[in-house]
């Protein structure tokens, strides 16, 4: 499943890009975006978007911190979550205040804005996959990201290309984005609910309280961008103004702040833990096949299993 999220994301971004590699002409819905360039002047946009890339430098911090302690499985899940994450926040308002904004460049900017949603989509759909256990796994949750993904693709198309009217493209997007947004959020009353009811029997897991915190930032962040589209009456690319990119921008930080406040903290304890317990297990099991240098799949198997036990079913108490 993994290989396939990956797979469709790259694919995706690809196919978000092709306008830059192609140049292509923009449709007549977006040939006149003088608006959006004189937006690309605004004092606050630009400090806005210098905020949000220093509130997401942590996160590289922490990518870096995981790569020099990846010895679990867990780490190793968490730096590919992290790299989507580092591809939807950082990269692209690094891309905007450095080039798309100082050269006009409007193209690339409806691209990296698209290529933006893929990835942050990715990310959480990717967390939810790997930590969420079998519940994340059915063919309904694939779904709703596909949905996503082709509202982001479409919305690219549009400003692209033949006259288009009756911006049926545009329709086409909103209607994905919509049913993404109703399957999602009644996937997300069912794993509460699921949550509620298993809470009278026994203390929910790191895991679980994590993929929680995802649900609920994931929710608000982008109900808020499409609140905020619909608000400012569903402009096309060349008809956004820089308090939409201002309110879009804060919204995606806000995206991260909220799953670094709330979720962080557990999921940093339980990679310490495992870490430490995989360490100590090994020393004390095993300590002539570690010197040695040969460790068998059997040895490897059975602290698994023992860390399974002891730290990764470990509660949260709230």
């Amino acid at each position: 499943m993994n290989g396939k999220l990956i797979l469709i994301f790259v694919i995706s971004i690809f196919l978000c890009f092709i306008p830059v590699f192609l140049h292509s002409k923009f449709s007549p819905v977006d040939a006149d975006y003088q608006l959006i360039l004189n937006s690309f002047d605004s004092v606050a946009l630009k400090v806005v978007l210098g905020s949000c890339i220093s509130t997401s430098v942590p996160l590289l911090l922490e990518i870096v911190r995981d790569c020099a302690l990846a010895r679990s499985t867990r780490i190793q899940k968490n730096i590919l979550c992290n790299l989507f994450l580092v591809c939807s926040l950082i990269i692209p308002d690094i891309m905007l205040f450095a080039y798309v904004v100082p050269k006009d460049d409007f193209r690339l900017f409806i691209c990296v804005n698209q290529g933006r949603t893929v990835a942050l989509i990715s990310s959480i759909y990717a967390y939810l996959l790997m930590f969420g256990g079998d519940f994340f796994k059915r063919r309904i949750h694939m779904g709703w990201y596909i949905l996503f993904v082709m509202s982001s693709l479409l919305f690219v198309w549009e400003a692209f290309g033949s006259a288009d009217p009756k911006r049926l493209k545009a329709g086409a997007a909103a209607v994905c984005t919509i049913c993404s947004m109703v399957i999602f959020l009644y996937i997300s009353v069912a794993w509460f609910r699921k949550q509620y009811q298993e809470s009278e029997h026994r203390l929910i897991t790191t895991d679980e309280y994590c993929c929680s915190i995802y649900l609920v930032a994931f929710s608000l962040c982008f109900t808020g961008v499409i609140i905020t589209w619909f608000a400012f009456g569903r402009p096309t690319f060349a008809q956004l103004n820089s308090e939409y990119l201002i309110i879009t921008n804060i919204f995606y930080a806000m995206f991260y702040v909220v799953i670094s406040v709330f979720q962080g903290e557990y999921a940093r304890r339980d990679e310490i833990i495992e870490v430490g317990v995989t360490q100590h297990l090994s020393n004390e099991l095993f300590p002539d096949d570690l010197k040695s240098h040969n460790t068998t799949v059997t040895h490897i198997i059975l602290i698994r299993k023992m860390i399974q036990e002891y730290c990764v079913t470990s509660p949260v108490e709230l």
